[in-house]
C-alpha cells in the first residue's frame, strides 16, 4: 500500500491478515536448531536456544487473555500518525510476566551453571522490579539492568 492509501484508510479495515499456525511456531525452530547443533562448535548454546523456544511453545499454547486496543486508540494514533503499538504508547499488561514466570519455570530443570544462577535470580525479582526494567529495556535504557 502506498503511503496515502495507508493514511486514508479507516481504523479497523484491515487488510489480510494471516496468522501463525501457534502449534508450529516455535516447535520448528527448536528442531531446526537442534539439527544445527550436532556436531556444531555451538552445540551448547544451539540446544539452549532450542529449550528456550519449546518452552516459548509451552507458553504460546496455554490459554491465555490478552487486551487489545480499542477503535477510538487506534483511530487516535492513527490521527497523530503515531504507531499505536509501540511503547510508551500501549503499555505492557501484566501477562509478560505470568509468562515470563512460566519460561523460567519451563527451562529450569535443563539448566546448570550459571544459566540456573540467571533463572532463580528472575524468579525472585518482585513484580515492580522486573516491570521497572521491562520499561528501562522498551525505552532503550540500558544503564542499571
Amino acid at each position: 500500500m502506498s503511503p496515502e492509501e495507508i493514511a486514508t484508510r479507516k481504523v479497523g479495515d484491515a487488510v489480510h491478515l494471516r496468522f501463525a499456525h501457534l502449534g508450529e511456531v516455535f516447535r520448528e525452530r527448536a528442531v531446526r536448531l537442534r539439527q544445527l547443533a550436532a556436531g556444531h562448535a555451538m552445540r551448547d548454546y544451539l540446544v539452549f536456544v532450542a529449550d528456550v523456544s519449546d518452552a516459548q511453545h509451552h507458553v504460546l499454547n496455554a490459554p491465555r487473555s490478552v487486551g487489545l486496543p480499542t477503535q477510538e486508540f487506534l483511530g487516535e494514533a492513527a490521527r497523530q500518525g503515531l504507531s499505536a503499538l509501540a511503547f510508551p504508547r500501549w503499555a505492557l499488561n501484566h501477562e509478560w510476566q505470568q509468562d515470563l514466570q512460566e519460561l523460567l519455570a519451563q527451562l529450569k530443570p535443563r539448566a546448570q551453571g550459571p544459566v540456573l544462577g540467571v533463572i532463580e535470580s528472575l524468579q525472585q525479582h518482585s513484580r515492580d522490579d522486573l516491570q521497572l526494567q521491562a520499561d528501562r529495556l522498551l525505552s532503550g535504557i540500558m544503564l542499571g539492568l
